[in-house]
């Protein structure tokens, strides 16, 4: 559990966090965190709450999606597929005036200097929409491992909940 932010204007909110998995110190965004796997640094989730007026009306994730399919094209040697995600909510709760959406996607790109180092990674991000804010929650795992990181990490979005 997250508890309200009173100076920074957020909610609270919770999420699971199964174990294998160790917090990091997010200094460049104090309003999340980082757990990684103890075992494979790439098998990771972060948490943030970001303000922005009217998001629970405004927001969409389809300029995430848009931004992501710019980031990542072929001429780079990076690539963005899309498996989910789009303009409607995947779950809505009317009670705190919050909408979730769910993108979940693989891109591949290089994750160091050379190009021998491009690796695909599997993401589930999952947006909650507040009057306020914006809420987010992102997961990553190798895409050769996500048979077994998959299932975990689908876990760990659906417990993903803004509280007050």
């Amino acid at each position: 559990r997250v508890p309200v932010n009173p100076r920074g204007g957020t909610r609270s909110y919770l999420f699971e966090k199964p174990a294998g998995f160790k917090r990091y110190a997010n200094p460049g965004d104090p309003s999340g965190f980082v757990f990684r796997d103890v075992k494979d640094s790439y098998f990771t989730f972060v948490t943030r709450a970001e303000l922005r007026a009217n998001a629970s009306t405004d927001f969409s994730p389809q300029d995430f999606i848009d931004d992501y399919q710019l980031k990542f094209r072929n001429a780079t040697g990076s690539s963005f597929n899309l498996i989910k995600g789009g303009s409607t909510p995947d779950r809505v709760d009317d009670g705190l005036g919050i909408k979730y959406y769910e993108v979940e996607y693989v891109v591949r790109t290089q994750l160091g200097f050379t190009f021998d180092t491009l690796r695909s990674l599997h993401f589930i991000t999952v947006f909650a929409a507040a009057k306020e804010g914006i809420y987010v929650l992102n997961c990553q795992a190798p895409e050769e491992e996500w048979g077994t990181d998959g299932p975990i990490l689908k876990k760990i979005a659906q417990s993903f909940a803004v509280t007050s």
